[in-house]
């Protein structure tokens, strides 16, 4: 019985110690109060200068937020969102990139003017998958590892009762 108290506690700590992986990623998610829908477009037009950039990330991590050269870092917040308001844009074409933990969201945003005549989504086979395979990796492996040790911990119980 002490064993299997044991047992349980370690499979109830393993559990919480892996809580954090299961909230990763870093995605844009809002421009200006439009949503991405976690599509990467190249190109995104915005009618005034006055906007702000918003996301998803790992919690406490920073993003560099770069807009024409310039970049500046915020961080991401215990709930895993950030957010970035950049001076006032003048019109014309912008080179945007957010870059987080390996993964990076780059673009040109057009403030004012028209969005093109014929301009709609890419095809869905040409989107490009957001985030960071690493934190998936982690998981995977740490299951592993979990399905191991429980197993080895059952099998140690069961010939430990066996020898009473």
């Amino acid at each position: 019985m002490k064993k299997t108290i044991v047992f349980l506690a370690a499979c109830f700590f393993f559990l919480l110690s892996g809580a954090p992986l299961f909230a990763s990623g870093f995605q844009l998610k809002d421009i200006g109060g439009l949503s991405t829908a976690g599509k990467l477009y190249d190109h995104w037009w915005y009618s005034n200068g006055n906007i702000t950039f918003t996301g998803e990330g790992v919690a406490g991590s920073q993003v560099e937020a770069t807009i024409d050269g310039t970049t500046e870092t915020v961080s991401v917040s215990e709930a895993g969102q950030w957010s970035y308001t950049p001076a006032p844009l003048a019109n014309g074409d912008h080179q945007v990139s957010f870059a987080s933990q390996g993964s990076t969201v780059a673009f040109t945003l057009t403030i004012g003017g028209e969005m093109p005549a014929g301009v709609g989504a890419p095809a869905e086979a040409t989107t490009p998958v957001v985030g960071n395979f690493a934190p998936t990796q982690i998981l995977l492996i740490s299951g592993g590892l979990f399905l191991l040790t429980s197993s080895s911990l059952l099998l140690w119980a069961k010939k430990e009762e066996k020898s009473f």
